[in-house]
């Protein structure tokens, strides 16, 4: 099973803010939360719960490497956001110019007031980094 394989398992699950990796507040996830469960799960990352900008400090510190835009490929990790110092979403390429995220608003913080989900769509246009396992 690939990591995409695995994170499709999670298509549909609600999108809660702060969902960590564990998927357990609420049975949702947020951004971070379902990249970090994938790459927990892959033994691809070993550092704490933490925010798409602090996975993408502590990717880069493990020497993961930049991956031109043109050459993004199913598993590669993507950032969104201003630039690599403003960093406020990720999920993970799927190939053919698509991805699987988590994505809601802050809004989104129980079941009942969520309207955010796990799913499949276009990368988005405000890309600013693509990492990928050396």
């Amino acid at each position: 099973m690939s990591l995409t394989e695995y994170l499709s398992h999670f298509i549909g699950s609600i999108y809660i803010w702060g969902g960590d990796g564990t998927g357990q507040k609420y049975k949702g996830w947020d951004c971070s939360g379902l990249v970090l469960e994938g790459l927990w799960a892959f033994g691809l990352y070993d550092g704490p719960d933490t925010t798409a900008q602090g996975l993408h400090k502590a990717l880069k510190k493990k020497g993961w490497e930049e991956v031109p835009f043109d050459f993004i490929a199913e598993g590669d990790v993507l950032f969104f956001g201003k630039d690599t110092e403003h960093i406020t979403h990720t999920a993970v390429a799927i190939g053919g110019g698509l991805m699987i995220e988590a994505y809601g608003s802050s809004k989104c913080k129980t079941p009942e007031t969520s309207t955010g989900k796990v799913h499949v769509r276009p990368i988005r246009e405000n890309l600013v980094a693509a990492l990928r396992q050396k």
